[in-house]
């Protein structure tokens, strides 16, 4: 399949494989196609929220490596799956439909689909013979929640995206023999952009393939 081949194609001497997952729209006209709604369009402009009719899809791809690590590298879509939003009861709709439309919608929205995405994808590349190679997986900010972090399969590591004044915290520490409720949270961390702005948080250099060439970012950790 072509899964496959875009792995092996890599080289057995890479130990990761790099994926990328994100929603799609792909426009329609019939109003009675399955699925279709009034959407956002992402081609809008900024200023402006425009809406155009169609289905919403999720699309995970692997990159096909040109030159090595340090170069350019073309995304293979290699999964594509149809992810309609729930149509919304009426207002003078019953409890049970109202209860019925909370656990769909639960079941059914973008982020759940995308985690079954990913527990497909690493379940597909370990029975394709690639269980020793990590998958680096790379999505927005829809995908970088409590649904998905908390759910990761073993051998995916997720680079998303998060609010520059997102709420972070370290691990509870849970002593023997404590009394009382578990704690939830650790000590409270800096936000991003506190991390940014922090004098005693040095710049470190990397290096990355962008733009048509080899250059050096500078990143805090």
């Amino acid at each position: 399949c072509i899964r496959k081949e875009v792995v092996l194609t890599n080289g057995w001497e890479h130990p990761y494989i790099y994926a990328h997952m994100d929603d799609t729209l792909l426009r329609k006209r019939g109003k009675k196609i399955f699925g279709t709604g009034w959407m956002r369009d992402p081609l809008g402009p900024p200023f402006s929220s425009n809406f155009v009719w169609g289905q919403r899809f999720i699309q995970v791809s692997l990159s096909l490596l040109e030159k090595g690590v340090f170069g350019p590298s073309r995304a293979i879509p290699v999964d594509f799956t149809h992810c309609p939003p729930v149509k919304k009861p009426t207002k003078g709709a019953d409890e049970q439909t109202a209860a019925t439309f909370l656990q769909q919608h639960k079941k059914e929205k973008m982020s759940a689909v995308g985690l079954q995405r990913i527990l497909s994808l690493r379940e597909d590349l370990n029975a394709d013979g690639f269980s020793n190679k990590k998958v680096v997986l790379s999505v927005d900010g829809s995908y970088t929640n409590e649904t998905v972090i908390k759910k990761l399969p073993a051998g995916v590591e997720l680079i998303g995206r998060i609010r520059k004044d997102a709420k972070l915290f370290s691990p509870a520490e849970v002593k023997i023999n404590q009394r009382g409720r578990k704690p939830y949270f650790g000590r409270e961390l800096p936000t991003p952009e506190q991390i940014r702005q922090s004098p005693e948080i040095p710049y470190q250099k990397i290096e990355a393939w962008a733009a048509g060439k080899k250059r050096v970012f500078e990143v805090k950790t």
